[in-house]
């Protein structure tokens, strides 16, 4: 189920970044070749680069002649891992390539964080977390669904430590130390 604060995750992620790489699955039909086209043209229209990849050396299917599909690269971008992913009609990441190059330079959202927080160490979220300098805008309903979740407090201050970097600084020697700036330590 879609809720308004997915579709405002989308919408600021469109805003607040400027590079994308548009997937949908291998050996795609018209939904997915639609929906890669569609994005690619909206995001042309409101002046961000992306770029659209589809795994395999399948031929598109030819009653889809018709869409401008020719830009479509099937090696992804040197430039891959700097580029907001993208996935439009494929609910199963292998079915984007078969590895999980793609996925490797994607960006964290909360709902993968409530996920792995059972999964994984915090240590290695904080890890992750501080050098893919990943943020976030964090509401408070954002927090108590964190923390309602399981998500260990250190990882939440780590979260919010990253997500206003103006009033806190991570060390990187010490991945998880939250330090004010020296402008607001106290005396």
């Amino acid at each position: 189920m879609q809720t308004t604060s997915d579709l405002q995750a989308v919408a600021d992620a469109i805003r607040s970044n400027d590079r994308f790489l548009l997937v949908t699955h291998e050996n795609p039909d018209g939904d997915a070749l639609g929906s890669l086209l569609a994005t690619k043209l909206a995001l042309d229209q409101l002046g961000k680069d992306s770029v659209m990849y589809l795994y395999g050396d399948a031929p598109l299917p030819r009653e889809y002649g018709f869409m401008e599909l020719s830009g479509i690269l099937r090696e992804p971008p040197p430039d891959a891992s700097e580029r907001v992913l993208v996935a439009l009609d494929c609910a199963n990441e292998a079915r984007m390539a078969p590895d999980t190059t793609l996925l490797a330079g994607a960006p964290l959202t909360l709902d993968a964080i409530k996920d792995a927080t059972h999964k994984v160490s915090p240590a290695v979220l904080e890890a992750a977390l501080v050098e893919t300098h990943t943020t976030f805008r964090l509401s408070s309903r954002e927090v108590i669904d964190l923390d309602d979740a399981g998500v260990p407090d250190r990882l939440i201050d780590v979260l919010i430590a990253l997500s206003y970097p103006k009033k806190f600084v991570v060390e990187r020697a010490s991945a998880t130390t939250l330090v004010l700036p020296p402008s607001h330590t106290a005396s």
